[in-house]
C-alpha cells in the first residue's frame, strides 16, 4: 500500500490565506490560490453561490450584505457577529467554507487532505478547537495545529539554511519574533540551539492587526467627510464596505510613498482626503506602542532582557509599514530582520512542520512548544466564598508539563467533587475559559477539610489528563481532555444549503422556491450551565450593540450611560499607556526607565479592570435591553432566546 501524498501547510489568517508543501528534493513550494496568486483573502460573498476571496469582494460591490470577513476574530464565540442571509452562523462554519476552497485548489495539483494548520501562538483552547472543527467541516484531516510565530521562525531558519544538516549552529540564540498580521498580533521568544527550537514566550493580542489600522483610517477619513458635509460615511454599509477597501489599498500605498489620498463620496457629495505616511503612523502609534508593550512582556516572561537577544525576526504582512521596524528599533536597539516573505513565512514553515516525521532532512529537527495560557482549577476561596481560579500549570510552561495541587473539601459527608478546570490569567473562573471536569465520588462520612490532590498533566498536542486523589481513602478519578473532542456542528452540505436557501431534505424542489426550516443559530445544551452562560452573555453583548443607537427607558439609558462611561475610561488608559510607554522609549536615564517600566506594568492591570467593567456594563445593558424594552425586528429571535436561557438558568 502506498504512503499518503505529504501533508500540506496551511496560514488559516484574518485578512489573507496562504497554503505551502516541501517538495521531494527539499524545497518549500506555495499554492496559487486565486488567479496566478499565493494570497488568498479571507472573505466569503454568500448569494446564489458561496464564492471566495477577491471574487467575495468584487460580488460585494453589488451586494455588500452578503460579504462575510474576518470571522476569525469570532472563533471560539457561538456564532459570527451579524447574521448572514438571516441566520446566525458558527465561525468555525465561515472558516470552513474558505478552508474548502483552499483543499479544492491544492487537490487539484497535490492528491492530499492532510494538513497542518496555524493559529496565533496567543489563541486559547476554545479557539484552537473551534480551528480543529473548521478543518474536519472542510473535509480536512488537521494532523497537528501549530503557533504562526514558530510556523514564521521555522520558515525563516530553513530560508537561511540554518536547518540543514551541515550549517546546524551549535551556538545557542535567542530570537524575538514579532508576528503582525492582519487581524492579529503574536509574539515569541525562541531558544535556537543546535537542531532544537524552543520556545521560551508567548504573547499576543488576538484583536489586534492591519485591520485595526484600516479602522483607523476609515475613522479619519469619516469624520473629515462629515466634518465637511454633514454625512457619516459609516452609516451606510454598502460604502463602508468600498471605504474600507480604499483605505486598505491607501495603507498599502504609504508603505512606498510618502502621501495618498482616498475618495469618499455620499448622497451626491464627493471629497478627495490626503493622508501622508506621518498622519497614518500618528493614527496607528497607540497600536504599534501595544505591541512594543507585549513584547517587553514576552520577554521578561522568558527571564531575559533585549541586550541578550540575538535577533528579531519580522513577519506578517503588516511588518512590511515602515514605521513597525524604525519603532522596533528604537525600542530594542536591534536592527530587525524583516522575513524574506513576510506574507508567506506563516504557511511556509508550516509545510515543514507538516513534513517533520518524513523529510529526511528535518529528522534531527525539535520544537518544543510552551501553553500560552495558564491552566488552573475553578476553586472557592475559604475566606471570601467567592470564586478563584488557582492556577497549577503557569502559563509558557514548556510542554509536555505536569503539576499537582492539595485542595479541600468544602463540608461533611459531601457525596462528590467536581475539579472545573479552566484556562486564562484571571482570579475570577468566570472570566476564563472553561476547558474540563473531573468528578470523583467520596466514601460517605468523610470529615470537612479532607485533602485532595489534583494532577495536570498538559501534552504537546493538547491533550489534557486530570486526576484527583483523596489520599484517606485511596479513591479517585481520571479523565482526558483532548482537542479533538469536539461539539460536532452539522455537515458544510447543510450549512451551504441553508446559507443559500435550498431546501436539504428535498433538493429535487429547489424549483419550487420552497426553503426549509432551519434554526437561526446553533442550540445550546441546557444540561450545560457555563454554555448557557456564556449564550447568555454573547446574547446581550450583541443586544447592546443594536441598541445603543436607540430610543430607550430612563433605566436602560443609565444603563447605557455606565457602559459609555466605561469605554471612555478604558479608551483613556490605552491613551495614557502608550504616553507611558512612548516617554521610557525616549528616556535615557535608568532609574527613570524602570519608574516608567512600572508605572505601565500597574497601567496594564487597571486596563485590563477596565476591559472587566467594560465588558460587565456592556452585558447590563444589553441584558436590560432584552428582558424589558421594546423588541426590535432584528432582535426578536435573541429576545426569545435569551428569556429561554434565563428561565432555564432559573430553575
Amino acid at each position: 500500500m502506498s504512503e499518503p501524498a505529504p501533508a500540506m501547510g496551511i496560514d488559516l489568517g484574518t485578512t489573507t490565506c496562504a497554503a505551502a508543501r516541501l517538495t521531494a528534493v527539499g524545497e518549500l513550494s506555495c499554492y496559487l490560490l486565486e488567479d496566478n496568486r499565493y494570497l488568498l483573502p479571507s472573505a466569503l460573498h454568500i448569494g446564489d453561490a458561496v464564492v471566495a476571496g477577491e471574487a467575495a469582494f468584487a460580488r460585494a460591490l453589488d451586494d455588500a450584505d452578503g460579504l462575510v470577513d474576518a470571522f476569525k476574530r469570532d472563533m471560539g464565540q457561538p456564532h459570527f457577529n451579524r447574521q448572514v442571509r438571516g441566520h446566525w452562523v458558527p465561525p468555525e462554519v465561515l472558516s470552513a467554507l474558505l478552508l474548502e476552497a483552499i483543499r479544492k485548489t491544492v487537490q487539484a495539483d497535490w492528491p492530499t487532505r492532510r494538513a497542518v494548520i496555524t493559529v496565533p501562538a496567543y489563541f486559547d483552547e476554545r479557539r484552537r478547537k473551534a480551528t480543529l472543527e473548521a478543518g474536519r467541516l472542510a473535509g480536512i484531516d488537521v494532523i497537528d495545529i501549530v503557533n504562526e510565530p514558530v510556523a514564521a521562525a521555522l520558515a525563516e531558519l530553513h530560508h537561511a539554511g540554518r536547518l540543514n544538516e551541515s550549517m546546524i549552529e551549535a551556538t545557542p540564540s535567542n530570537v524575538v519574533v514579532y508576528d503582525l498580521g492582519g487581524g492579529t498580533f503574536d509574539v515569541s521568544v525562541l531558544r535556537v540551539e543546535g537542531p532544537e527550537i524552543t520556545t521560551l514566550a508567548s504573547d499576543g493580542d488576538v484583536r489586534l492587526g492591519g485591520r485595526d489600522f484600516d479602522q483607523r483610517i476609515v475613522d479619519y477619513i469619516a469624520e473629515r467627510f462629515r466634518d465637511r458635509h454633514g454625512l457619516d460615511p459609516r452609516s451606510d454599509f454598502t460604502l463602508v464596505q468600498r471605504l474600507w477597501r480604499l483605505c486598505e489599498r491607501a495603507k498599502h500605498e504609504l508603505t512606498a510613498a510618502e502621501t495618498t489620498s482616498v475618495n469618499c463620496s455620499l448622497a451626491g457629495k464627493e471629497m478627495s482626503i490626503g493622508l501622508s505616511r506621518a498622519g497614518f503612523v500618528g493614527l496607528i502609534a497607540p497600536l504599534l506602542e501595544r505591541t512594543l508593550a507585549t513584547s517587553t512582556d514576552a520577554l521578561e516572561q522568558a527571564g531575559l532582557t533585549w541586550d541578550r537577544v540575538d535577533q528579531i525576526l519580522l513577519v506578517g504582512g503588516s511588518s512590511r509599514i515602515p514605521a513597525v521596524a524604525q519603532m522596533v528599533e528604537a525600542e530594542t536597539g536591534i536592527k530587525p530582520t524583516r522575513s524574506h516573505d513576510p506574507d508567506l513565512a506563516v504557511a511556509r514553515g508550516a509545510a515543514l512542520f507538516a513534513a517533520l516525521d518524513h523529510a529526511p532532512s528535518l529528522s534531527r529537527l525539535t520544537v518544543v512548544n510552551v501553553n500560552a495560557h495558564s491552566l488552573g482549577v475553578a476553586g472557592v476561596d475559604p475566606r471570601t466564598g467567592m470564586g478563584v481560579n488557582r492556577i497549577i500549570i503557569p502559563r509558557n510552561s514548556r510542554l509536555p508539563a505536569a503539576k499537582r495541587q492539595k485542595f479541600v473539601t468544602k463540608k461533611a459527608g459531601q457525596k462528590t467533587i467536581k475539579i472545573n478546570i479552566v484556562e486564562g490569567e484571571n482570579e475570577n473562573p468566570d472570566y476564563c475559559v472553561p476547558v474540563g471536569a473531573c468528578v470523583a465520588t467520596l466514601s460517605p462520612n468523610l470529615p470537612a477539610q479532607t485533602e485532595v490532590i489534583v494532577t495536570c498533566r498538559l501534552g504537546t498536542n493538547g491533550t489534557l489528563s486530570v486526576s484527583c486523589l483523596v489520599p484517606a481513602t485511596d479513591e479517585g478519578a481520571h479523565v482526558e481532555i483532548r482537542r479533538d473532542g469536539l461539539l460536532e456542528l452539522e455537515s458544510l452540505d447543510v450549512w451551504k444549503n441553508r446559507l443559500l436557501g435550498r431546501n436539504l431534505n428535498d433538493q429535487a424542489d429547489e424549483k419550487s422556491g420552497s426553503v426549509a426550516e432551519l434554526p437561526y443559530a446553533p442550540p445550546v445544551d441546557k444540561d450545560d450551565e457555563e454554555a448557557m452562560v456564556r449564550r447568555v452573555d454573547y446574547l446581550c453583548q450583541s443586544a447592546a450593540d443594536l441598541y445603543s443607537g436607540e430610543s430607550v427607558s430612563q433605566r436602560a439609558g443609565a444603563a447605557r450611560d455606565q457602559w459609555f462611561a466605561a469605554e471612555q475610561e478604558h479608551g483613556a488608559l490605552e491613551q495614557i499607556l502608550s504616553e507611558v510607554l512612548r516617554d521610557r522609549r525616549r528616556e535615557t536615564d535608568q532609574s527613570e526607565q524602570t519608574r516608567l517600566q512600572a508605572a505601565a506594568a500597574a497601567l496594564r492591570v487597571q486596563l485590563r479592570e477596565a476591559e472587566n467593567l467594560l465588558r460587565y456594563s456592556k452585558v447590563a445593558f444589553g441584558g436590560l435591553c432584552l428582558a424589558t424594552e421594546k423588541t426590535l425586528p432584528d432582535a426578536e429571535e435573541m429576545a426569545d432566546e435569551f428569556c429561554d436561557l434565563r428561565a432555564a438558568l432559573d430553575e
